[in-house]
C-alpha cells in the first residue's frame, strides 16, 4: 500500500499527530484513499525555534528509507547477529533488534507499506512542512532510496506574503486562527 505522511496543522504553535481529531481525521483519509497514514509529531514552536518543524519532517522521510533497508537486509541476512544488530526470524516474520532488544523494524510497515509510492500530506502550517520535505527528497535524489514522493497534498497551506491575498483579508475573522493569531504564530516561528 502506499505510505502518506500527514502533518498535522496548528500554526506551528499548537496542534498534534496523537490528538483525537487529527487520529479521526488520518483514519478517514486511510479508508477513503487506501493508503497507509504515519501520523507525523514535530516539534512546536516557541519551544523550539525554526527550522526545528522542518528538519522533524525531513527525519521521518529517512526513517522511513531505513526501515525499507533494514526489512530488505532482514529478508536476506537470515537468523543472525550482524554488528550488534540482532536478525531472527518468530513466527514467520522478520524481527531486527539492536544491541539492547529495542525493535528497529517496524515489522507490519516492512510487510504492507510500499515506500516508492510516498505522499505527503500537509495541513495548514503541515502544509509548509510537507512542501519543504517534498523539495529536501527532490534534492536528495537516489539517497532516499527505496523512498520515492510520487504526490504532495496541501490543504490550506499556512504560507504567507508580502501582501495580503484576497482570501487571506476576506476571511481575516474566520475559522480557527483570525488574523492577530496568524501574525502571532508567525511571530513565534520566525
Amino acid at each position: 500500500m502506499p505510505v502518506m505522511l500527514h502533518f498535522h496543522g496548528g500554526g506551528f504553535v499548537s496542534g498534534s499527530n496523537d490528538s483525537v481529531t487529527n487520529d479521526f481525521f488520518c483514519r478517514r483519509i486511510a479508508k477513503l484513499c487506501d493508503v497507509i497514514v504515519l501520523a507525523v509529531g514535530y516539534r512546536v514552536v516557541p519551544e523550539n525555534k525554526y527550522p526545528a518543524a522542518f528538519e522533524d519532517g525531513l527525519k521521518v522521510l529517512h526513517w522511513m528509507a531505513k526501515q525499507a533497508n533494514l526489512a530488505e537486509c532482514s529478508k536476506s541476512l537470515g537468523s543472525t547477529l550482524v554488528g550488534g544488530t540482532d536478525m531472527r526470524k518468530s513466527d514467520g516474520h522478520w524481527h531486527v533488534a539492536d544491541a539492547f532488544g529495542a525493535s528497529m523494524l517496524e515489522p507490519w510497515l516492512a510487510a504492507h507499506g510500499d515506500p516508492s509510492r510516498c505522499v505527503l500530506l500537509g495541513v495548514s502550517c503541515g502544509g509548509n512542512i510537507a512542501d519543504y520535505v517534498a523539495r529536501k527528497s527532490v534534492e536528495a535524489g537516489k539517497f532516499l532510496d527505496p523512498v520515492k514522493v510520487v504526490a504532495q497534498v496541501l490543504m490550506y497551506p499556512f504560507f504567507i506574503g508580502s501582501k495580503p491575498t484576497h482570501s487571506e483579508i476576506k476571511l481575516a475573522n474566520s475559522y480557527f486562527f483570525d488574523k492577530a493569531m496568524c501574525i502571532l504564530a508567525w511571530k513565534l516561528i520566525l
